[in-house]
């Protein structure tokens, strides 16, 4: 990041953005092409929430009513921190923040946190307005009326969740201990998203790692998490994370493992096409030098029968012996043409396969 300019180019000619009718400190994230921040999810929300400030306010505009917006990043494992302010000087109006299981029911049309019993809708919340903890459809004494900046914590992996105020912990809770926590036995194999809802008219700012001075009301304080990622205003518990992707778990799935494209140049004939590093399951082949149909081959139906995705023509057999001859070990082996679609002496193709693993 730059105190002058909006971004650095780092090519060496110096083509920096000029900062026009902007606050550096409060309008420049830290998100960069290798790490990004959770934000406040224009897709997961009622419409009566409008979004600003990159996705990190919102404001209810229902007229009357309780609706939902939920955070762009869910998780299953791992302890993971945020915080939260209101905008303005507006009590927050039984606003609930809290998790709610991300089974693709959660509902933008309901409170957070205090929802039925059903296994899509639990939750797990905070009312702002009076400090309860509300899990489901009961209310528990827990904190008090958060006037200022909420803290959040949670312990995906031992099931606990925790929330406090101005670098203050409710209930003299300690996240790095693992102690005195509002809630505990959260189930540990269910994906969990962050959720927030307010009443009619009231707002709220998120930070999940990228912006501790909430949009220049405050001044920031740079504090980061143990991988000394992230900009939160209060101390990091200890363990806890920013919620980014470089702080999610690795993709166990390599790409280049299941999905891989080759080139290649037709001959007419017997034409053993490697550098594929697998065994493609399906197989789409494409003419590069000239017009001609998309193939569609694959070892489920059978590699004799072909589909072509630029024409209406059913399945059909390509004739035993022509076209794709076999799916190899490291790619596909053609023989000589018949629908003159993957093998023309000279022409030029693109094959894409994908590894599909099993009969599904």
């Amino acid at each position: 990041m730059s105190d002058a300019f909006l971004g650095l180019d780092r090519s060496g000619n110096d083509n920096n953005f000029t900062v026009t009718n902007m606050t550096l400190a409060a309008d420049q994230m830290l998100d960069t092409p290798t790490n990004n921040f959770a934000t406040l999810n224009p897709l997961d929300r009622h419409s009566y929430n409008v979004l600003s400030e990159g996705n990190l306010k919102t404001v209810n505009t229902s007229g009357g009513g309780h609706y939902a917006i939920f955070a762009t990043m869910a998780f299953k494992t791992g302890k993971w921190y945020a915080e939260f302010r209101r905008a303005d000087g507006n009590n927050w109006k039984a606003a609930i923040m809290g998790i709610e299981h991300d089974g693709g029911s959660h509902s933008v049309d309901s409170t957070v946190g205090n929802v039925t019993s059903d296994v899509n809708k639990v939750g797990y919340g905070i009312n702002v307005n009076t400090g309860n903890k509300t899990h489901d459809t009961t209310n528990a004494s827990y904190g008090s009326e958060i006037d200022s900046i909420l803290m959040w914590a949670f312990d995906a992996d031992n099931g606990k969740i925790w929330w406090g105020e101005d670098g203050t912990w409710f209930a003299s809770g300690d996240p790095a201990a693992g102690s005195n926590e509002a809630f505990s036995s959260i189930d540990t194999d269910t994906l969990w998203t962050l959720g927030f809802h307010t009443y009619d008219g009231h707002n709220l700012i998120a930070n999940f790692g990228q912006d501790s001075s909430f949009a220049g009301a405050v001044t920031a304080q740079g504090n980061q998490d143990d991988n000394g990622i992230g900009d939160f205003y209060y101390d990091v518990p200890a363990g806890f994370m920013a919620l980014c992707t470089s702080n999610l778990p690795t993709v166990a799935v390599t790409p280049s493992e299941h999905f891989n494209t080759v080139l290649y140049t037709g001959n007419n004939t017997t034409n053993a096409i490697t550098g594929v590093g697998f065994q493609p399951d399906l197989l789409w082949i494409k003419e590069r030098s000239t017009a001609a149909h998309h193939q569609i081959n694959d070892a489920i139906r059978g590699r004799d029968n072909v589909l072509r995705t630029s024409s209406e023509i059913a399945s059909q057999s390509s004739g035993v012996g022509k076209d794709v001859v076999s799916f190899d070990s490291d790619g596909f082996t053609l023989g000589a043409f018949q629908w003159e679609l993957v093998n023309l002496d000279t022409e030029t193709y693109v094959a894409w396969n994908w590894l599909a693993g099993n009969t599904t």
